[in-house]
């Protein structure tokens, strides 16, 4: 078994707006078995608005043998209000629409989709040893009516003496109507030690 994986994010935060991007790689191989390949990336910005409200612009993309995914773009735009934002924690939901263009890899032409989107997310941070971040996204098709998608992320980091951490996490995919003879699921854990 050989495994590579990478998983990296930055975000900026002013009083105005924020913006954070990510960046996550696995790639798995095995002798008799197909490779595993998986590469999302995400930016997202937003544009604090009084009474803690924002707008938020997305871009999404994800490439996912398991889902048989060769490309998923998304273009969002939406509103959303923080129900906590500190210097240690926000709590934040949302709700907008989605352009949802997909390209598998067992398919010939590509699907080219509206969503309504509704979210939420939760980011505790700086706040002593433990930081914690959920989000859960889901999507109903506009256009493509019936389909219902979801991503779940969820991430806790314990900071350990000299410095040292402890990681784990779960990244979950959901998708009613995938493309032919693929998995309707797909789930990553992950657990790391750092320095």
């Amino acid at each position: 078994l050989r495994q590579f994986s990478l998983r990296s994010s930055v975000s900026y935060k002013t009083d105005k707006w924020t913006a954070d991007a990510s960046y996550n790689i696995i790639r798995s191989s095995q002798d008799n078995v197909e490779s595993i390949k998986r590469t999302d990336g995400l930016l997202n910005y937003r544009r604090i608005l009084p009474k803690n409200w924002y707008l938020i612009g997305t871009i999404a993309t994800l490439s996912n043998t398991e889902q048989l995914i060769d490309l998923r773009a998304n273009s969002q735009l939406g509103i959303g209000k923080f129900i906590i934002s500190s210097n240690k924690a926000y709590w934040g939901v949302k709700a907008g629409t989605n352009n949802n263009l997909e390209h598998f890899i067992n398919e010939t032409t590509s699907r080219n989709t509206w969503e309504a989107y509704l979210g939420t997310e939760v980011n505790f941070y700086n706040t002593g040893d433990l930081n914690l971040s959920f989000l859960y996204m889901g999507y109903s098709g506009l256009t493509d009516k019936g389909r219902y998608r979801a991503d779940v992320n969820f991430d806790a980091k314990y900071d350990l003496p000299l410095d040292f951490f402890i990681r784990m996490g779960i990244t979950f995919n959901y998708d009613n109507q995938p493309a032919v003879n693929a998995s309707e699921t797909d789930y990553i854990l992950r657990t790391g030690i750092g320095w």
